[in-house]
């Protein structure tokens, strides 16, 4: 690592009076992991040491969604990196996969990007650990979830047996 990049840094950061991450005021704490953002922000930042900025390999050296696939490959089989077996399930993956998604987010590969919210009637939905995907509007199947749940309590069986 060369000095110069070490200094560069070190002028971005106190120009841009860039501090730890914060957090979202927006968010309740029980729906936003401060420590997973803030590990997505170390593992960058030790990446811009590594390897120079991100505006130089991305998207026209380095493939960002190529790499994401890679790095959730990693998390959920496991692999082999440099002649040794990576065993599944480490949660530092998921961070890299999501600093790829903010890397393709700021500078695209895809030459259709764009940024456009969307409301419910927008979303891709979810997929439930069975495998079904959500159709219903939001709110709907957690609301007959908790009734299913209730009538389990209360007749000892799922609703509709």
């Amino acid at each position: 690592m060369s000095l110069s990049l070490k200094a560069r840094y070190a002028q971005t950061m106190e120009r841009l009076k860039l501090k730890k991450f914060t957090g979202v005021p927006a968010a309740p704490p029980t729906e936003f992991c401060e420590a997973f953002v803030q590990g997505m922000a170390d593992r960058m930042a030790v990446s811009f040491f590594k390897y120079g900025p991100v505006a130089e390999a991305y998207p026209h050296k380095v493939s960002a969604m190529k790499t994401l696939l890679k790095k959730i490959r990693l998390y959920t089989h496991g692999g082999v990196i440099k002649g040794k077996r990576i065993q599944p399930g480490n949660t530092e993956y998921l961070m890299d996969a999501a600093n790829y998604c903010m890397i393709e987010f700021m500078h695209p590969a895809n030459q259709r990007a764009f940024f456009k919210p969307t409301d419910s009637s927008g979303t891709a939905g979810r997929v439930y650990a069975d495998g079904t995907e959500s159709e219903a509007p939001h709110g709907t199947r957690q609301i007959e979830d908790i009734q299913e749940r209730e009538a389990a309590a209360v007749y000892g069986t799922k609703q509709g047996d």
